[in-house]
């Protein structure tokens, strides 16, 4: 599985990861938890979509306090699971 990372976020911003994986042949399933909770897209104004059998992006439109968190990106099929977590912190707005 890729390893991604969140980049800095100022609330207002839109922040996005790609979760993909090389090793596995067929049905992979691809689930994004917000800490150990499933996010099903678009609670907290969040998005994913499935680009193809072997990848999936996580995107955040208008990040704010309430997205701060660790994220994870599950993926499996009936030979094995793989995940990884990173975490998301989104800073206030510099005045």
């Amino acid at each position: 599985m890729t390893k991604f990372q969140f980049p800095e976020a100022l609330e207002g911003m839109r922040v996005s990861v790609h979760c993909a994986v090389s090793n596995y042949a067929e049905d992979v399933r691809f689930t994004w938890l917000k800490e150990e909770l499933i996010l099903s897209g678009g609670g907290q104004g969040s998005r994913i979509v499935q680009l193809d059998p072997f990848s999936s992006i996580l995107s955040i439109e208008n990040v704010s306090q309430v997205n701060t968190g660790n994220y994870t990106c599950l993926a499996g099929n009936p030979f094995g699971n793989s995940s990884h977590t990173a975490s998301l912190t989104v800073f206030g707005k510099e005045n």
